[in-house]
């Protein structure tokens, strides 16, 4: 099929938006359209942009989370929230492309779980990570992000 713009946003349905949280609405979901309608046409499944997305998380959550490493932090913590950012927008990328192409699956649902729980989950020990730096908590903040990965993942 020959995927357009206008085809993708028209996937946007009204239940949809409501579903979706202000920031998703209004600065996620607009950006994720062109980057939908590119991956498509570059022969892409939903599923490849769920783990693409899965793998940047992870580097995301590793960057911020390890950048004390580095000689000069604060550049490498800020590309892991750059990351974590884009993992975002491919979240909503992958689900315009699985509307787009009427192809919804329970398979596709599950992949798209699953990388949000290892997003969510390299985020909050990454986030845990960092505050440990200069905190001699002995690992108190990098628990507490595990804690809080699990109750995410407990919730769903």
């Amino acid at each position: 099929m020959n995927y357009t713009l206008k085809s993708l946003t028209a996937t946007y349905t009204n239940e949809k938006k409501q579903a979706d949280s202000f920031w998703t609405r209004w600065v996620l979901r607009p950006i994720s359209f062109p980057i939908s309608l590119v991956a498509l046409r570059l022969g892409f499944t939903p599923n490849m942009v769920s783990w693409i997305s899965a793998l940047l998380a992870i580097l995301g959550g590793a960057l911020f989370g390890l950048g004390h490493l580095w000689a000069e932090p604060v550049p490498v913590q800020l590309g892991g929230i750059v990351l974590l950012f884009v993992f975002s927008v491919l979240d909503c990328a992958d689900g315009n492309m699985a509307r787009a192409r009427n192809k919804a699956n329970p398979w596709g649902s599950w992949t798209d779980a699953v990388g949000g729980y290892i997003a969510y989950t390299a985020a909050l020990l990454g986030l845990g990570m960092a505050a440990e730096q200069g905190s001699h908590a002995g690992g108190l903040y990098i628990l507490l992000g595990g804690i809080a990965a699990s109750a995410n993942m407990l919730m769903r």
